[in-house]
């Protein structure tokens, strides 16, 4: 439904931007809680990065509450790294950088110290002498990045034998080949609609040609696993078929 906007010299306009205003600060208040994991307790996701799988998960240090820190643990390209910020980094994880300043009006990345192993851990401390000052959080932080890690491990793992999905099919569409549609493919895969308006095929793949004259061939069972894993049009599950032969091969 589409609201009609009261024209300015309508008894209604008043009223209109009165509550347009209440609307945006709203709006804007629940997007910052959406912006803090604090608020949340902690928090894990999963989309496409680097055209591999990118498994974040993040909790705020309420262990050590006085530090105001937030751990943000990453697997992506078979590799793990531990972020520490003082601000929530989930989001600008979750979202597109062009989602995120739309949101929060800001581009700037967030200061962020990463660790990409527990030896790498110690290494810092030792060298910056961080355990002098504070003798706890060594053996804290070495805890927090293999407990976060096992925690992300299991994500993978979900993630791979298909008990976990980063988008689910049963809970988003009514018949499996509204895939179709999701992805914009309908002419591709010669579709039809029934009498209730149901997609319906009998092409079990299709051929995409890229502006380089690049041709790859996507079955339908290729298109329901790249939902599953989140990526998110056509041309990315053609870039990753041609870079990797198999959909599959982003998990690793």
């Amino acid at each position: 439904m589409q609201i009609e906007i009261p024209k300015q010299a309508s008894p209604l306009y008043e009223y209109y931007v009165d509550l347009a205003g209440h609307v945006r600060k709203e709006k804007q208040r629940l997007d910052d809680v959406c912006n803090d994991t604090k608020n949340y307790k902690n928090r894990i996701s999963a989309n496409i990065k680097n055209q591999r799988i990118h498994v974040f998960y993040e909790e705020f240090n309420y262990a050590m509450p006085e530090r105001n820190e937030y751990l943000l643990m990453e697997y992506v390209d078979g590799r793990y790294a531990l972020s520490v910020a003082r601000k929530s980094m989930f989001m600008q994880e979750y979202l597109s950088e062009e989602d995120y300043y739309r949101l929060y009006h800001t581009k700037e990345k967030i200061d962020r110290r990463t660790y990409y192993s527990a030896e790498e851990i110690e290494e810092v401390f030792k060298k910056n002498k961080v355990s002098h000052f504070y003798p706890d959080l060594l053996n804290y932080r070495i805890k927090a990045y293999q407990r976060l890690k096992t925690i992300v491990d299991d994500t993978i793992g979900a993630i791979r034998k298909r008990d976990l999905f980063v988008l689910n099919t049963d809970d988003i569409f009514a018949t499996p080949y509204e895939i179709i549609s999701y992805y914009n493919v309908e002419k591709e895969f010669n579709c039809t609609y029934d009498e209730e308006g149901f997609i319906e095929t009998d092409s079990e793949s299709a051929v995409f040609t890229d502006e380089n004259g690049n041709s790859t061939i996507v079955t339908f069972p290729e298109l329901e696993r790249s939902f599953e894993l989140g990526i998110s049009s056509i041309q990315e599950i053609c870039n990753i078929k041609r870079m990797y032969g198999d959909i599959e091969k982003i998990l690793l």
